[in-house]
């Protein structure tokens, strides 16, 4: 199936450029996001058709983003605690619905599809044209003040400090939502900066 082949050279790409560190921290959150999610949305209505694998994959990732918001201000986040998480993710993998699905999905991959048509190959080709030169722009250094100034900055204080002070008086941004860096200082934990670029 070409989009194996495609999936496996973007993921070869990855690991060349951010690193295998990282690409495994992030690949770890979202296979257990999306064991999490399937999960949930599979307990919902079993007699219904599986949801798409976007929506899982969101739904997991809502959940992890809501746990580690909710850990923020506590003193707990230290690379073990968060790879408990992810082991609490992936929990229910262990029953046997959750891994029918997501085996369903894995054949779904693998299984030959037909010749697409020149107008959707040249589209899946501008398309991973598209992921290559994203993928290689995300390595590039850092140079952006929102991202330096916020988003990698609470994911560095997070893995240095173990918490979130949540003190207006320390950072003018303290109170604001941030969901989304705390998701970033999950993967920050176990790579650093390139994790979370990834992530990104």
């Amino acid at each position: 199936n070409q989009d194996v082949f495609l999936a496996a050279g973007l993921l070869f790409l990855c690991s060349g450029v951010f690193g295998p560190a990282a690409v495994a921290a992030v690949g770890l959150l979202v296979v257990a996001a999306l064991i999490c999610g399937t999960a949930l949305l599979g307990s919902a209505r079993s007699e219904a058709p599986a949801s798409p694998l976007a929506v899982r994959l969101s739904l997991g990732l809502a959940i992890a983003t809501t746990i580690l918001t909710l850990l923020s201000p506590l003193r707990v986040n230290f690379p073990l605690v968060h790879l408990a998480l992810l082991a609490l993710l992936a929990a229910p993998m262990l029953r046997g619905a959750v891994r029918a699905r997501l085996g369903a999905d894995v054949l779904g991959l693998m299984r030959p599809a037909a010749q697409p048509a020149m107008g959707t190959f040249i589209w899946r080709m501008i398309v991973v044209a598209l992921l290559a030169f994203f993928t290689l722009h995300a390595a590039l250094p850092e140079r952006y003040h929102d991202a330096l100034a916020v988003h990698l900055y609470v994911a560095s204080y997070v893995a240095s400090h173990g918490e979130w002070a949540y003190d207006p008086s320390l950072f003018v941004f303290a109170v604001i939502p941030l969901a989304a860096d705390f998701l970033y200082a999950h993967v920050y934990l176990f790579a650093g900066e390139p994790a979370v670029k990834l992530l990104n």
